[in-house]
């Protein structure tokens, strides 16, 4: 009995010096004078026993007991270790601080990080590097989306480049900058397709198909790096030698049907031992949100840890099994850690992202263009097994189906139109009913034109209270004769650019249809109108081509703003005009920016445009293209004849009129600060910037006769007045 009370007080004054041990920081630059630090943990605290984090004091975070960071800015910063047991992550059993500090950097620009996300094909993440915190973040995605914040995601509907800008913060204030980079989303992968990766921002890759690899697949792919791998399972591991930006394609083989898909990734120089540490996971129960990890080595023991920001969620230490399992309290992004030990003593660890969705992010329909002819499209879940899905036109349900066993559906619509798609899916392990349902409204076009006819039909739209501006864009050519709109009220136009003002706000399915002599094509698009004025502090632009080698830029800000207005074509060539007019030399590939910069705001937004052999869009140049800038109103005609004046009032009067070769301006409400003159014939004779008080205008190289001079003040109101050059 006295030895056991001896052994027990031993054991007892053994675990009290454990958890009174010391723990310290050792930090050392990697090179000297890098911006690249180790960190040490000293004292022995298992990894395998506990939690140790890192906090770098910029924000990002670490795990295990030793660790590099790379800091990206100047300063001191705070580095705090702390340890806490994996039975009890609430009290913390030892924590040091050191102190680093970063000086000599230039710094960085801002820039952007891209990232494929694996709920679906088209979607892509984006990650703003090197901003000030706590500058807000706006994003335009080059197909006319746009968000805030970061990170972000966005699906793309086309493969194709886009042109992705950047803002964070205010011009004029600390750490404010702007950038544009091009991006390729590739949207055409059959769901079956899909793959994933995983890695620790080194160059240890692992990928692995979204869907499970069935019997008789095989799998190939290419890594982008000149190698490549072939098997039956789908999962390969990949360790490239150089930094770069490679793209990779998987194609799954089943008998005599293959298909491919491709991913764009970003290869960070370095290596890390972590061939045993690549954690794959699987949402096995999205009504809980819980996941299943799985590591690709087969460890004696693992230390799992569940972060969301600096708060431990969740840890448990897992033995003689590659698998753990957790349930996520909720939407949100979360760290998972692992760190692991082998029957030989080998360790490694590995720290991955995630984003959790609610359960209804179950139920968020995805969907591309199989089959754009015949009306074929590809619709999918993020996750399902068990899904009921409906289609209805104007109320009426036309068609239903059950796919069991799949979160897919491939339906041929009867033809263009609006139709709504429902779905309820049912992949619940209870059984006791729908996890979720969801619907979605689609405008479906199609394309029944044989290969090589030209006829393409789109356009774009800029509301403006009730009324609707529609420009044109689908690609040019001289021989289409007729355009026909419907606006979705019973009123139409066979105008190329025509504008519509409706009754009642509202969402309307606006369709335009283009045919010549030998093919036609139409498009729907839903639009949304009320009664409230549109954003002023807004940079889009639509891109529409009026004539071989001449391109027109549809933007409506020069109708708010006199100054502030810059545009960038290109080659060295920029204007600060509102409506400039110009040529820009031969480029296959063009990027076009317009950048409004207000006192109270900002906007920027950049697309790229690109021509063919014949000056027209979508292909390639070959030699000068005119630009004109022009404003949705002077597009479709909308204030050319109405609201007429004689050309003296109390606050805007013009003379001499008749004159010869100048007239006076003169504008006693400095409100009005754009100008316009058209010819009888309609056509913009010469635009500008007008400022308070007197204004000459040079009519030297008009012809005699009649035009229309139209002012434009800064909430979009405008004033038309008849002037003569005798």
């Amino acid at each position: 009995m006295k030895k056991l009370l001896t052994l027990l007080i031993a054991v007892m004054l053994s675990s009290a010096n454990l958890f009174s041990q010391p723990c310290s920081i050792t930090s050392s630059p990697v090179t000297p004078g890098s911006n690249s630090y180790t960190f040490v943990m000293n004292g022995n605290w298992s990894p395998v026993q506990y939690i140790i984090l890192w906090n770098f004091g910029d924000g990002n975070w670490g795990f295990g007991p030793s660790t590099n960071h790379t800091y990206n800015i100047n300063g001191t910063f705070a580095v705090n270790l702390t340890i806490r047991l994996f039975s009890d992550t609430t009290n913390v059993l030892c924590s040091s601080y050191d102190s680093v500090t970063i000086s000599g950097l230039n710094p960085a620009p801002c820039s952007i990080t891209t990232y494929p996300d694996s709920s679906g094909t088209g979607t892509i993440g984006f990650f703003a590097n090197n901003v000030t915190p706590g500058n807000p973040i706006s994003w335009y995605f080059g197909d006319g989306g746009t968000g805030t914040g970061s990170p972000i995601s966005h699906t793309y509907n086309q493969t194709g480049y886009y042109a992705v800008t950047m803002t964070s913060g205010i011009p004029g204030t600390t750490g404010f900058c702007t950038v544009t980079d091009s991006i390729y989303a590739f949207v055409n992968a059959a769901p079956g397709c899909l793959f994933s990766y995983l890695n620790s921002s080194t160059n240890q890759f692992a990928f692995y198909p979204l869907n499970p690899a069935s019997a008789g697949n095989s799998y190939f792919i290419d890594f982008g790096d000149g190698t490549d791998a072939t098997n039956n399972s789908g999962q390969f591991t990949h360790e490239y030698t150089s930094a770069g930006i490679y793209t990779v394609s998987m194609t799954t083989i089943s008998g005599t049907d293959t298909c491919e898909s491709l991913q764009a990734i970003e290869v960070v120089s370095g290596s890390i031992d972590s061939t045993g540490c690549i954690i794959t996971y699987t949402n096995t129960n999205p009504s809980s949100n819980t996941y299943l990890f799985s590591l690709s080595g087969f460890p004696l023991s693992a230390s799992w840890v569940v972060a969301q920001g600096n708060s431990i969620l969740d840890s448990a230490v897992i033995t003689n099994s590659n698998n753990y399992t957790y349930s996520f309290p909720g939407a949100g992004n979360y760290l998972v850690s692992v760190n692991t030990i082998d029957s030989t003593g080998s360790t490694c660890s590995q720290t991955i992202g995630l984003t959790v969705n609610d359960s209804s992010y179950a139920c968020n329909i995805l969907y591309n263009v199989s089959d754009p002819i015949n009306y074929v499209y590809v619709f999918t879940l993020p996750t399902g097994n068990n899904v009921y899905w409906q289609i209805f036109q104007d109320s009426l349900m036309i068609d239903s189906s059950f796919t069991s066993g799949s979160s897919s559906l491939i339906y041929t619509f009867p033809g263009p139109g609006v139709y709504q798609v429902m779905v309820m899916n049912f992949d619940s392990a209870s059984g006791s009913g729908p996890i979720c349902s969801g619907s979605l409204t689609l405008a479906v076009s199609g394309n029944p034109n044989p290969p090589g006819n030209n006829c393409f039909s789109d356009f774009e739209t800029f509301e403006n209270n009730l009324t609707g501006f529609f420009i044109e864009t689908g690609n040019y050519d001289p021989t289409i004769t007729s355009y026909n709109w419907s606006f979705g009220d019973g009123a139409g136009s066979t105008e190329r650019y025509p504008y519509h003002t409706y009754v009642n706000p509202g969402t309307y399915a606006v369709s335009l249809s283009i045919s010549n002599a030998i093919c036609q094509d139409t498009i729907v698009k839903m639009i949304t109108l009320d009664n409230s004025a549109p954003d002023s502090c807004n940079a889009y632009f639509s891109v529409t081509q009026t004539a071989p080698n001449t391109l027109t830029l549809v933007s409506s800000a020069g109708n708010y703003f006199a100054s502030g207005i810059s545009w960038d074509f290109g080659n060295g060539i920029t204007s600060n005009a509102a409506f400039p007019s110009l040529i820009i030399p031969y480029n296959s590939v063009n990027l076009i920016c317009l950048t409004v910069t207000q006192a109270s705001c900002f906007s920027n937004y950049c697309d790229t445009i690109v021509l063919d052999s014949l000056g027209n869009l979508n292909r390639m140049a070959n030699t000068n293209v005119l630009i004109n800038v022009v404003s949705p109103q002077d597009i479709t005609g909308y204030t050319v004849t109405s609201n007429i004046t004689n050309a003296t009032d109390a606050l805007l009067s013009v003379y001499p009129n008749p004159f010869s070769n100048a007239f006076i301006v003169e504008n006693n409400l400095s409100n009005y600060n754009v100008y316009r003159v058209f010819g009888i014939d309609g056509k913009l004779v010469d635009a500008g910037n007008l400022h308070s008080g007197l204004n000459q205008l040079n009519a030297e190289t008009w012809a005699k006769g009649t035009y229309l001079l139209q002012v434009t003040g800064i909430k979009g109101e405008t004033k038309n007045m008849k002037i003569s050059k005798h």
